[in-house]
């Protein structure tokens, strides 16, 4: 039914009106011209119908689309659970097959956790989400152009659209022969290395013969 404003001014003391916008407002961004982008707009009022079981003549669909993620860390994975429900199939590949709370990755080189606390299997995670394969691998190549990503072994994967999420590496400040005396702590085997180089050094304190080689043994920087 239509209200006049001049009802609405009589029987309310204010007004809030959210009714959105009727003309669409374009975003000369680069990339707005390719395929596949749509109006907000364009696509809620079709997959409205769509969900209410009614066909739909030029509909709007991401239906068939592969999806590819690289990273099973925080980003990949969530952006992973973010399309349970989109009509896509989605690849998610990691060089591990497990997804790692890393920041508790210190408590596992301290020996205060083991590796299973704060690791669980990306499958296992996603178990219930139908739309992903979880894929263990290291990728090599991207090829834009293909839309292409090559494998360490051998295998290409084809994607509609690609998500890389394949985290950060260590930085040394431009200082690369630190490293081997600063190692770093980004996966369960940097912790497992670390754990096994402090625990060491316990052994060896404990066998030191003077406070001087004890001391030193239970230095950390």
């Amino acid at each position: 039914d239509r209200v006049a404003p001049a009802q609405l001014l009589q029987e309310f003391d204010a007004v809030l009106l959210a009714g959105g916008a009727e003309v669409s407002r374009d975003l000369p961004v680069p990339g707005r011209e390719l395929g596949g982008v749509h109006f907000a707009m364009e696509f809620l009022p079709q997959q409205n119908k769509v969900n209410a079981g009614d066909k739909v003549k030029g509909q709007i669909s991401a239906a068939g689309k592969h999806v590819v993620v690289i990273g099973g860390g925080f980003a990949g994975l969530w952006c992973s659970r973010a399309l349970a429900s989109a009509p896509v199939e989605i690849t998610l590949i990691d060089r591990a097959n497990h997804h790692l709370f890393q920041p508790l990755l210190y408590q596992v080189a301290t020996a205060g956790l083991s590796a299973g606390d704060i690791a669980a299997p990306l499958r296992h995670i996603l178990s219930r989400q139908r739309n992903v394969t979880v894929r263990m691998g290291e990728v090599t190549a991207i090829d834009t152009s293909a839309q292409r990503v090559s494998l360490a072994d051998g295998a290409a994967l084809a994607y509609d659209h690609l998500l890389v999420a394949s985290g950060a590496t260590h930085a040394y400040f431009g200082h690369d022969e630190w490293a081997p005396h600063a190692p770093g702590l980004k996966t369960l085997d940097d912790a497992m290395k670390l754990r096994r180089r402090i625990l060491l050094a316990f052994e060896r304190a404990e066998n030191a013969s003077t406070d001087a080689e004890r001391n030193a043994w239970l230095t950390f920087a």
